[in-house]
């Protein structure tokens, strides 16, 4: 019988630049930075411990587009939804996977890291709203289908395989929520 004692922290920080090209159009790019990581520690016996780490950090770069529907008004109040979409490359990906055995026989130590870069897109629909004193608020839900494959052994420069004989993949993709304030001139 064993403890387990785990922590899993995520962050995502977003970078970017939108310009109105026209009345219902706005082109976006921006740099985007992800990272989570989880460690679990196994105690199975008094003096002994495993330790199991995992860290994914990747940079999205993306370029898109997104076309604004006309527009509710209401006094100073103004509300556009938005379509939106556009192509991804995923860079500085690194994937590492580390064990430590502390009082374990036999137990060697081992750390991992794979790397590789994978191109990807997204999608979002999302609703800009406009109120007096040029404040702005922006939801909207997105999709990115992101996967990076064949990732390569940083010191070797070999393909990692899982136990099956196939080549890792890492999957950055999935669906979120976006929230932003914005305070125009």
């Amino acid at each position: 019988m064993g403890v387990s004692v785990g922590v899993s922290v995520g962050v995502g920080v977003i970078v970017g630049v939108s310009v109105g090209v026209a009345v219902a159009v706005a082109v976006n790019v921006g740099v985007t930075r992800l990272r989570a990581g989880t460690s679990q520690e196994y105690l199975p016996q008094i003096g002994a411990s495993n330790t199991l780490r995992a860290d994914i950090t990747s940079i999205p770069i993306h370029a898109g587009v997104a076309y604004y529907l006309t527009p509710y008004n209401q006094g100073d109040f103004q509300a556009r939804a938005y379509l939106g979409g556009g192509f991804m490359n995923m860079v500085y990906n690194r994937a590492t996977l580390q064990w430590l055995g502390t009082g374990i026989p036999g137990g060697q130590s081992f750390r991992v890291t794979g790397t590789n870069d994978g191109p990807g897109f997204y999608g979002e629909v999302g609703a800009h709203l406009f109120f007096a004193g040029k404040l702005s608020v922006l939801l909207s839900g997105l999709y990115r289908s992101n996967q990076v494959r064949n990732l390569v052994d940083e010191n070797t420069g070999a393909v990692i395989v899982n136990a099956q004989g196939e080549p890792v993949s890492l999957d950055v993709g999935g669906a979120g929520f976006r929230m932003a304030v914005g305070i125009g001139f």
